[in-house]
C-alpha cells in the first residue's frame, strides 16, 4: 500500500536552489566593498586602488627544474613512479607530498628535452625575438594527488602575493602546460586546468615502445601502436652536457647521477655509497637517459614547446617587412594561448605541427613489434601505420612481416575433461568443479596453468555426460546427419570466470598447434557452437549453487531465525540442497522438468575401463565410494575392491526424477544436429544427403540456429525472431513431506507463448514460513491505539550503534545511542499534542479517534529504512488477508523525519579553498563538522545553512559562524502547547523510556527503576518549568509548527474520507475501511485555518513555499541570535516573491543594506 510520507522539507532543497541565487547575488554585490587586508563574504580578495592582492594559501611545491622568464610554460613528467604515502590523523597540518622510489630516466629525458626546445627557441631570432620563455617542469610521482597539487599550483603560480593591476608581475603565470605523460594523471590534470582555458597537450603511451621493457624476453612477439619514432639535433649533446656543478645544484639530476652511478656527490644526504671520485663518464652510460635512438614521446615534448611557442608569437607579435616585433609586455591570457595554438602550422626537423577544427592533432601512430634481431636481443620493429589523413580504407597499412610466437598458439592448450574427434565439434563447458586454485603471480616466470580443485560437483558431471548421451544418440540416427560424425570437447570451467574465458578462447582457436589460413585449411576442432556453462555470473541475490552452498552450511552451524528464501535455478531446484530444513518454505522459478529416456543406464553405464580413462570419472568414483583405484594419487584412503556398485549410488549423478538443466543440455545438442543438418544437408525424396566435407563456419550454424522447429521426446523447440527460445518455467516450493523431509513441488508456471495476463499462474497451495512476518519488529518511542494511525519519525537521538556483523549468527537488532536531541522531542510532543488536540475535537472527525507510532530515526539511513517499512507493514505478528482483516495498525500517513538524508560528503561542501560555504546537511553532521572546526583557528568564511541548523537555538554556540544566513520555516506559536510539554508528572515519565532518558539527562539525577549509577537519585526537587532547554523553548517554533499543521492536514483529509456533512453536523464512519492512497487525494484537497495559519496545497499536492531569511547577528548583549531579515513566498506575484527588510550582518560582523 502507499504510505504518504508527509516530509516538512520534502520541496525545500528545491526552493532552496531556486532561492539562493539570490544570494549568490548578494555575494556579487558585495564584492566591491571589500577592503584591504579583509576577506569579503564571498571570495578571498581586497581591494588597493585599481588591483587586487591575492594570496597564496598552502606550501607551494618546488619544481624540479624552472627558469624565470617574460612567459612561463609548465611541464609535468613522472620523473619518479611513486608518492610516499601518509596516514593523516587530522589533527595536525599534513605534511608535504613527496615523490619516492627509484628516478625513471626515460621521463627525466623528457623534462630536459623541453628545457632543450625552450632554449633553442630563446636563442632564435625568427621565433619571439626579444622574448624569453621560462620553464616549470613539476615531478608528479605518477600519483593522482600530486598531479592535482601541481595543476593548481601552475595555474595560481608561486607568488606568496600578487596584484592584479596593469602592473602586476607575471612571473608565475602559465601560458601551456605539457604532460603529464600518463593518462590518469593527464585527466586530473586537465579537469582542473581546462576551466582556466590553459591548454595542455599530453603525449603518452604505454610500454611496448619502452626499450626497458626489452629485458623480458618472454614477451618476444609483442605487439601495439606507439608514436613515430624521430630524431632531434642536439639533443644528446644537451643530454650529456652534466658537470658537476650543474648535477650538484638540482636534486633530481644528483639523484639520477647517483643512482645511475651507484655513488655518492659530497653534498649528499646518501650514505651507503661510495664518494663520486670523478671517473664516471656519462658519454658511456646506457640508460633510457642517454638512448636517443628511439625518440617518441621526446619528439612530442619537444614539438609542444614549439607549438606553443609559435601560439605565443602569434599573440604577442606583429610581422612587419618579414621581421617580428615582439611586445614582451603584453598581457596576455592563457585562453589568448589556447586560440592561437588551434591555428598554427609549422615544421620542425622535418615534422610537420598542425591541429583540425577540434584542435586536434592529426593521428599518426606506428604498428611496432618486438622481434628477435641478429645477435638474438628483443628489438622495437616498426612493421607498419596509421595515418588518419590519408583516405577512408588506406589508413592502416603494414609493411613489414610480424613475429608472433612462431606460428604458435599462445598458452599451454588446456585438455577437455571429455572429447571425442568429428566432423563437426560441439563444445561444452559445465562447472564440474567449483573452485579454481588460486595462484599469486610473481610476473617473473610463466605462470602454471589454471587448476580446478575441490570435490567435483555430481549434477554437472550428470549435464556432462547428458550432452555425451545426446551426441551418441544423434550419431546412431539415419535421420538427423546420415553420415556425418559428431565430436565433442567438454571442458570443466571450475565455476571461475578466469576459467572460461580460457575455455572460451580455446574452443574458438582449437587445439592445433599450429593453423594456416589457405585454401586446405583442416577444420579439425573447429568449434560450431558451445552449450553451458549451467552456472550464471553471480549476480545480486542470485546466488549460484556454490556460493548458495556455502553460505547455507555457514548457517546451519547455529541456529538461525526464521527467513523467507527466494532463489534462483541455480539452487533452488537441487535436491542435494534440501538437506538446509532451516529454509522450508523456499519458492524460485525453475526449468520445466522432463524426461529422458535410456539416460539413466548411460549414466549407470561405467565399468571399470572407463572410469580408469579418464581424470574426472576417476576422481568421481573414487569421491563416491571413498576408495581408490590402482593408478590413483590417492593415498588416504582404502583400494577399491570391485564391491562399488554404482545402481545403488545414490547421488545427484544417478539422480534422473528432477531433469531440468539436463533436459536444456540435452535439447541444446538437438538443436545444433539440426542447425548443422540444415546447413550441409539436402533432403530428397524423404531421404537426407550430408556433405561432411563442407565448409561451414559457427555463424552459419547461428543463423540456421534460429529457425529451427522440431520436437524431441515431446518437447518442442523452437526460437523467436530474436533467436530466443519462448520462455517456460516451473514456480517451485521447497515443502514438508508427509514424512516431514523436504521435497520439492511444483505450484506454478510461468509460459511466455500464453495470451497477455496469462503467462503466470498458480495452481497449488504455497507453503511459507507459516503465515509469519519476518523480522523483529522495533518497537515505536511513543505510540497509542486508535481507529487510523499516524506514523512519525524524528532524529530523538543522533546516532545509531554501529555493530560488526558476523553472518552465522542473528544481527542485533538496530539500537539509537548518544543523547537525546531534545528539539527533537518536542517535535515528537508536539505530534502528539496536536493528535490529542484533535481527538478532543467535536468538528474534526467526531467519534474517531486517532492513534499515532512515533519512531527514532536516529538520524539514521538504515535505521529510517527499517522504520518506514515496520510503518508500512505494520507490527502485528500474524496477519490476515479475509474481508474481516483488522486495520488496527495501519498507517495511514508519516509525519518526518525532520533530518535530511546524510549528504555524500562533507568534504565537497568545505574545502582548505572554500570561504563561501554552501552547507545543505543534518543538523548531526554540522553539529560533528563545528566541533571539529572550533578545536583550532579556522580562516573566516561565510556560511549559508539549510533550515536543519540555521535555525537551531542551540547551534549559536559555534560564534565563528556569525553571519551565516539561510532560510528557515517561519516562527510560529501554537496556543496550549508549552504548558502541554510542561505537563510531565512522575508517573508519565516513568512509564516512557524516552521521557526517562531525558529527564534523567536534563536534570543530572537518576530514577529508581534506572540502572544508572554515576549520577544521584531524583529527589523531587526537579523543576521542569525552571528549566532551560531546546524541549521547553517554544518561542522559535518553526518545524515544531510543521508537525502540528501536518498533523491537521492528515486529520482533515481522514475527515473527508470517512465523514458526511449534513446539516453542519458531521456523521463519521469510523469502520470505514479507507486506504492510505484515499488519504493522499484527499490530502490534495484540504483548505483550512488553524491558529491563524493557512494550509492549502497545489495541483501537485505541494503546500506553498514560504520561508524566512535568517541571519546570525549579534545582540545587544553581544552573544548571537537568530533574526529575520526577510522572506520568501511564493504566492507573491512573478519578481516579488523574495524580499529583504532588514539589514545583514556577514562574516566578520560587516554589514550591508540591500532591500527588494
Amino acid at each position: 500500500m502507499e504510505i504518504l510520507d508527509f516530509i516538512i522539507r520534502l520541496k525545500l532543497t528545491l526552493y532552496m536552489f531556486k532561492i539562493n541565487s539570490a544570494v549568490a547575488d548578494l555575494c556579487n554585490d558585495l564584492q566591491p566593498l571589500a577592503v584591504s587586508k579583509q576577506l569579503s563574504s564571498c571570495a578571498e580578495v581586497s581591494t588597493v586602488d585599481s588591483s587586487v592582492i591575492c594570496k597564496l594559501w598552502g606550501t607551494a611545491h618546488l619544481p624540479a627544474f624552472s627558469e624565470d622568464g617574460d612567459y612561463i610554460i609548465g611541464g609535468v613528467f613522472f620523473i619518479h613512479y611513486n608518492m610516499e604515502m601518509v596516514k593523516h590523523n587530522y589533527t595536525t597540518k599534513p605534511e608535504p607530498l613527496r615523490c619516492t622510489g627509484r628516478i625513471e630516466p626515460l621521463d627525466l629525458q623528457f623534462s630536459l628535452a623541453m628545457i632543450f626546445a625552450i632554449e633553442e627557441i630563446n636563442n632564435s631570432s625568427k621565433l619571439l625575438p626579444g622574448i624569453r620563455l621560462g620553464y616549470q617542469i613539476h615531478d608528479s610521482c605518477a600519483a593522482v594527488p600530486m598531479a592535482v597539487k601541481v595543476a593548481f599550483q601552475l595555474t595560481n603560480g608561486l607568488d606568496r602575493v600578487f596584484y592584479t593591476g596593469d602592473n602586476c608581475l607575471q612571473s608565475g603565470m602559465v601560458m601551456a602546460v605539457i604532460g603529464d605523460s600518463g593518462s590518469t594523471p593527464s585527466i586530473s590534470i586537465s579537469r582542473i586546468i581546462g576551466s582556466f582555458n590553459i591548454p595542455q597537450w599530453i603525449g603518452g603511451e604505454g610500454w611496448v615502445t619502452h626499450t626497458d621493457m626489452l629485458k623480458f624476453t618472454f614477451c618476444a612477439g609483442a605487439m601495439g601502436f606507439g608514436i613515430p619514432r624521430s630524431v632531434i639535433p642536439g639533443l644528446r649533446d644537451f643530454l650529456l652536457d652534466l658537470y658537476p656543478t650543474e648535477v650538484a645544484a638540482s636534486p633530481i639530476l644528483t639523484e639520477f647521477w647517483e643512482d645511475a652511478f651507484n655513488c655518492r656527490l659530497e653534498k649528499s644526504s646518501v650514505t651507503d655509497k661510495r664518494l663520486c671520485d670523478g671517473s664516471e663518464d656519462i658519454k658511456k652510460l646506457e640508460s633510457p637517459y642517454t638512448d636517443t635512438s628511439d625518440l617518441r614521446i621526446t619528439n612530442m615534448v619537444y614539438k609542444a614547446v614549439y607549438a606553443i611557442a609559435h601560439a605565443i608569437h602569434n599573440a604577442v607579435c606583429q610581422e612587419t617587412n618579414s621581421r617580428s616585433q615582439c611586445d614582451k609586455l603584453s598581457r596576455i591570457e592563457s585562453k589568448q594561448v589556447l586560440t592561437q595554438l588551434k591555428k598554427v602550422h609549422f615544421s620542425q626537423n622535418g615534422y610537420h605541427v598542425s591541429f583540425d577544427a577540434n584542435g586536434d592533432p592529426v593521428a599518426k601512430y606506428e604498428l611496432v613489434n618486438w622481434q628477435k634481431s641478429m645477435s638474438g636481443s628483443l628489438e622495437i620493429v616498426t612493421v607498419g601505420y596509421y595515418d588518419a589523413s590519408l583516405p577512408v580504407g588506406q589508413e592502416f597499412y603494414i609493411n613489414k612481416n610480424l613475429t608472433w610466437m612462431e606460428g604458435r598458439a599462445q598458452g599451454t592448450a588446456r585438455l577437455p575433461a571429455f572429447s571425442e574427434d568429428g566432423d563437426y565439434i560441439i563444445g561444452g563447458v559445465f562447472s564440474i568443479h567449483y573452485n579454481m586454485e588460486m595462484v599469486k603471480h610473481n610476473y617473473n616466470t610463466m605462470p602454471e596453468p589454471l587448476k580446478c580443485t575441490g570435490r567435483i560437483e555430481p549434477r554437472e558431471l550428470h549435464f556432462s555426460l547428458a550432452m555425451i548421451f545426446a551426441i551418441e544418440e544423434i550419431n546412431n540416427s539415419s535421420k538427423l546427419l546420415p553420415g556425418i560424425r559428431l565430436g565433442y570437447q567438454i571442458h570443466d570451467s571450475c565455476a571461475s570466470v578466469p576459467m572460461a574465458v580460457k575455455v572460451a578462447f580455446q574452443l574458438t582457436n582449437g587445439l592445433d598447434p599450429v593453423f594456416y589460413t589457405g585454401d586446405s585449411c583442416s577444420q579439425f576442432n573447429m568449434m560450431m557452437a558451445v552449450v553451458g556453462d549451467s552456472g550464471s555470473t553471480a549476480s545480486i541475490s542470485m546466488s549460484r549453487l556454490g556460493e548458495m552452498r556455502l553460505l547455507m552450511e555457514e548457517l546451519s552451524r547455529e541456529p538461525s531465525p526464521p527467513r523467507q528464501w527466494i532463489g534462483s535455478e541455480g539452487w533452488v531446484t537441487h535436491p542435494d540442497m534440501l538437506k538446509f530444513t532451516f529454509c522450508a518454505g523456499a519458492i524460485g522459478f525453475g526449468i520445466p522438468r522432463s524426461v529422458i529416456p535410456g539416460l539413466r543406464d548411460f549414466l549407470l553405464d561405467l565399468p571399470p575401463t572407463k572410469v580408469a580413462a579418464s581424470p574426472i570419472l576417476t576422481e568421481f568414483w573414487e569421491d563416491a565410494f571413498n576408495c581408490r583405484l590402482e593408478k590413483s594419487s590417492v593415498t588416504d584412503k582404502r583400494l577399491c575392491n570391485g564391491s562399488e556398485d554404482i545402481q545403488k549410488l545414490q547421488s545427484p549423478y544417478t539422480d534422473t526424477s528432477e531433469l531440468r538443466i539436463t533436459n536444456m543440455v540435452y535439447k541444446a545438442v538437438y538443436a545444433i544436429a539440426h542447425a548443422i543438418h540444415n546447413a550441409v544437408c539436402q533432403d530428397t525424396n524423404s531421404t537426407s544427403q550430408c556433405d561432411k566435407l563442407s565448409r561451414i563456419e559457427s555463424k552459419q550454424v547461428i543463423q540456421v540456429l534460429q529457425k529451427v522447429n522440431f520436437s524431441q521426446n515431446g518437447y518442442h523447440v523452437s526460437f523467436d525472431a530474436n533467436g530466443d527460445p519462448v520462455a517456460k518455467y516451473d514456480l517451485v516450493n521447497w515443502q514438508k513431506s508427509m514424512s516431514g523431509s523436504l521435497e520439492i513441488i511444483t505450484v506454478g508456471y510461468y509460459d511466455a507463448s500464453l495470451p497477455v495476463g496469462q503467462e503466470f499462474h498458480i495452481n497449488k497451495e504455497i507453503s511459507w514460513m507459516e503465515g509469519r512476518k519476518q523480522g523483529t519488529a522495533r518497537l515505536p518511542a511513543f505510540s497509542e491505539y486508535g481507529d487510523y494511525i499516524i506514523g512519525g519519525v524524528f532524529s530523538i537521538h543522533y546516532n545509531m550503534e554501529m555493530v560488526t556483523h558476523k553472518y552465522i549468527t542473528k544481527p542485533e537488532s538496530l539500537r539509537c545511542t548518544g543523547r537525546i536531541e531534545l528539539r527533537e522531542l518536542q517535535f515528537s510532543r508536539a505530534m502528539i499534542f496536536a493528535i490529542e488536540e484533535i481527538n478532543n475535537s467535536s468538528n474534526l472527525l467526531p467519534g474517531i479517534r486517532l492513534g499515532y507510532q512515533i519512531h527514532d530515526g536516529c538520524s539514521s539511513v538504515p535505521m529510517a529504512v527499517k522504520v518506514a517499512f515496520q510503518l508500512t507493514n505494520s507490527l502485528d505478528p500474524v496477519f490476515y488477508t479475509g474481508n474481516n482483516c483488522s486495520q488496527s495498525s495501519m498507517v495511514m500517513a508519516v509525519v518526518g523525519d525532520s533530518a535530511s538524508t546524510p549528504s555524500i560528503s562533507i568534504s565537497r561542501i568545505i574545502g582548505s579553498t572554500a570561504v563561501v560555504v554552501v552547507a545543505f546537511a543534518g543538523l548531526g553532521e554540522m553539529r560533528l563538522l563545528l566541533e571539529v572546526m572550533s578545536r583550532e583557528p579556522s580562516p573566516l568564511r561565510q556560511w549559508i545553512g539549510s533550515e536543519a541548523w540555521v535555525t537551531h537555538p542551540d547551534m549559536l554556540k559555534f560564534t565563528f559562524c556569525a553571519g551565516a544566513i539561510g532560510f528557515g520555516i517561519p516562527r510560529s506559536v501554537i496556543p496550549g502547547l508549552r504548558d502541554f510539554l510542561l505537563d510531565l508528572s512522575p508517573t508519565k515519565v516513568a512509564s516512557s523510556p524516552i521521557l526517562t532518558e531525558f529527564w534523567e539527562d536534563a536534570f543530572n539525577c537518576s530514577l529508581e527503576k534506572t540502572a544508572v549509577r554515576d549520577k544521584r537519585l531524583c529527589n523531587g526537587s526537579e523543576d521542569i518549568q525552571k528549566l532551560q532547554s531546546p524541549y521547553t523553548d517554544t518561542s522559535e517554533l518553526r518545524i515544531t509548527n510543521m508537525v502540528y499543521k501536518a498533523v491537521y492536514a492528515i486529520a482533515h483529509a481522514i475527515h473527508n474520507a470517512v465523514c458526511q456533512e449534513t446539516n453542519s453536523t458531521s456523521q463519521c464512519d469510523k469502520l470505514s475501511r479507507i486506504e492510505s492512497k484515499q488519504v493522499l487525494t484527499h490530502l490534495k484537497k484540504v483548505n483550512f485555518f488553524q491558529n491563524g495559519y493557512h494550509v492549502s496545497f497545489d495541483a501537485n499536492g505541494d503546500p506553498v513555499a514560504k520561508y524566512e531569511l535568517v541571519n546570525w547577528q549579534k545582540s545587544t548583549s553581544g552573544s548571537p541570535e537568530i533574526v529575520t531579515v526577510g522572506y520568501y513566498d511564493a504566492s507573491l506575484p512573478v519578481g516579488q516573491e523574495f524580499h529583504i527588510n532588514k539589514n545583514l550582518t556577514w562574516m566578520e560582523g560587516r554589514t550591508q543594506t540591500i532591500y527588494f
